[in-house]
């Protein structure tokens, strides 16, 4: 943690006061409390700083504590909120820690809430669950905010800090997640965060990687009934193939969800084939009254860091018909007549580890059809944009195929290598169809 001189304070103060700043993150630094309490009070005047964050300032006295609410419920610039490991266990349950709560319901400019919570002392876990549940309340109501983090705070130097935040990109090796040294969660907590979901109007992106939710019935069906949540990220929650059938039902009647993160949790090859399932574009049989309950939004599934298997799974489709197949040939014929899917990732799972040469050709095969399902339609959903650039545009067709060359990494973002040969394909045809497009 870093300490601030005197001169260095004085000037930071002058400069919240005087609203020459727009971002104040105080999370880097070691605050004693008279310190605290005047930045808290020179914020109270400031209109300027957008992004607040205060994660690991201890706020210890009852006068700092009812500053931070004033602020919260008050402050009409700050649009960006960082909460975290603040308070004593002695005020977590008190009236001054729940005006917090209040104070965010009745804010009305907070677009990004992040909170953050976790205790060295596991004796104390429970009081500071029952703290978040204070704060997810006042969540639930509020009108405002899109972009809401909860997190159990894990230390960079922690075995489970790359589980939860490093690119999957820079990950080559699959690793177990250790999770002996993590409290329990409160069984509480994921009925308080489905009640956030289901009441809350606005959040659009929920983030709740590592907060160790094994059993995802509750907040599943709190999503059945959302009509707002465009991306949610469950990374790194230890989701069995129980946690995934109660999701692949959300999805099944969900046509708001657009993306999904599901990287390092413990699904295998029969969770991931009921997710896919639901994604399916097939119709119902000719003649047949029922209607087959798909998912029409998801456009990326991110499966990642699992325990799939490329083994025959079973899946039940109408009573006793059964769909006997090996995972990623179900995946072919479950999503070739999906037209919405653009990014779906399975990397370090065991189906690519095997070592028979005849599977990892297999495999390979089935990669290609599933990497050229999503291509096809990102194609067609940027082909639409493009259309209508090229037609403001008007004239130059130079400047089109530029953006087009721009454009297709993008659209061929994939979590393997891209083949060149299909690359310079899709680029030919891109052009072709940008060639027949009439001027105005």
């Amino acid at each position: 943690m870093l300490i601030m001189n005197a001169e260095e304070f004085n000037d930071l103060i002058l400069a919240i006061k005087t609203n020459q700043k727009k971002r104040l993150d105080l999370s880097q630094h070691e605050w004693n409390q008279e310190q605290i309490n005047t930045i808290l009070i020179a914020l109270k005047v400031n209109t300027s700083i957008t992004l607040l964050n205060i994660k690991n300032v201890p706020l210890t006295t009852a006068e700092n504590i009812n500053l931070l609410s004033f602020i919260i419920r008050n402050n009409t610039s700050i649009t960006s909120l960082t909460l975290g490991m603040n308070f004593a266990v002695d005020y977590l349950l008190t009236p001054l820690v729940k005006n917090i709560a209040e104070s965010i319901k009745r804010n009305n400019t907070l677009l990004n809430f992040h909170l953050y919570y976790s205790n060295q002392d596991f004796d104390d876990i429970q009081e500071e669950y029952k703290f978040i549940t204070f704060l997810l309340k006042g969540l639930k109501y509020n009108h405002s905010i899109k972009h809401f983090l909860l997190n159990y705070y894990i230390e960079p130097q922690h075995d489970l800090f790359p589980v939860l935040y490093k690119p999957m990109q820079e990950i080559s090796m699959y690793k177990t997640p250790n999770f002996d040294n993590v409290a329990n969660v409160d069984s509480a907590l994921p009925t308080v965060i489905a009640g956030v979901i289901k009441h809350n109007s606005t959040i659009e992106y929920l983030d709740l990687r590592g907060n160790f939710f094994c059993d995802m019935q509750k907040i599943a069906l709190s999503l059945m009934k959302n009509v707002t949540l465009k991306n949610l990220n469950l990374r790194g929650n230890a989701i069995d193939c129980a946690g995934a059938s109660f999701l692949a039902k959300m999805l099944s009647v969900n046509n708001t969800l657009q993306n999904l993160n599901l990287q390092y949790n413990s699904i295998k090859s029969e969770g991931a084939a009921l997710l896919l399932f639901a994604l399916r574009g097939l119709s119902p049989d000719e003649g047949s009254q029922e209607t087959i309950e798909r998912n029409a939004a998801l456009k990326s599934l991110q499966l990642d860091a699992n325990q799939i298997e490329n083994k025959e799974i079973s899946i039940d489709i109408h009573g006793d018909q059964k769909f006997k197949q090996p995972l990623l040939t179900s995946s072919v014929v479950f999503l070739k007549d999906n037209a919405n899917l653009q990014c779906l990732t399975l990397s370090l799972n065991p189906m690519w580890q095997e070592n028979k040469r005849n599977q990892l050709a297999l495999t390979g095969m089935y990669q290609k059809q599933l990497h050229a399902i999503t291509v096809r339609n990102r194609y067609q959903t940027e082909r639409k944009g493009l259309c209508l650039y090229y037609l403001c545009m008007q004239k130059s067709k130079s400047k089109i195929r530029g953006s087009i060359i721009n454009i297709i990494p993008n659209i061929l973002t994939f979590s393997n290598d891209v083949n060149v040969s299909q690359e310079r394909k899709f680029i030919y045809d891109f052009e072709n169809y940008i060639k027949k497009i009439p001027r105005k």
